[in-house]
């Protein structure tokens, strides 16, 4: 990977990082402003106003912990954009009784634009768990 794929893959990885903190104000500094996604959980394309309200699936039960894995597929730069796509494994493990309560995969793509403000997404998009 270049340079530029390096630095958006970490930010992928950072992306999971705040979301699994529910950290809504960094998972929204992400985002681009003329963002158009398209999230499993939606019948429509979303803006960045809406995009935030995915943060809270992470949050499934008190007793219940997010883990999760990503699986690098492509991160690709082309011109100005870096497209990474890839495919997230995730788990919630109860607390009490360490025994994981749901498991699912979705595949995602994502692709980052440079600005002054840095890399951003401008275009996303997740399959439903397969």
């Amino acid at each position: 990977m270049n340079s530029a794929e390096k630095e958006v893959w970490k930010l992928e990885e950072h992306y999971w990082k705040v979301l699994n903190n529910l950290d809504l104000d960094s998972y929204l500094k992400l985002w681009d402003e003329d963002l158009v996604a398209w999230p499993s959980w939606s019948d429509e394309t979303r803006t960045k106003s809406e995009i935030g309200e995915s943060i809270h699936f992470v949050q499934q039960g008190k007793n219940l912990e997010f883990k999760y894995v990503l699986e690098k597929h492509s991160v690709k730069q082309y011109d100005c954009v870096v497209i990474a796509l890839y495919v997230v494994r995730f788990v919630f493990k109860n607390k009490i009784t360490e025994k994981i309560e749901s498991s699912k995969s979705t595949r995602i793509i994502h692709t980052w634009r440079k600005s002054n403000d840095g890399w951003k997404i401008i275009g996303g998009m997740n399959t439903v768990p397969y």
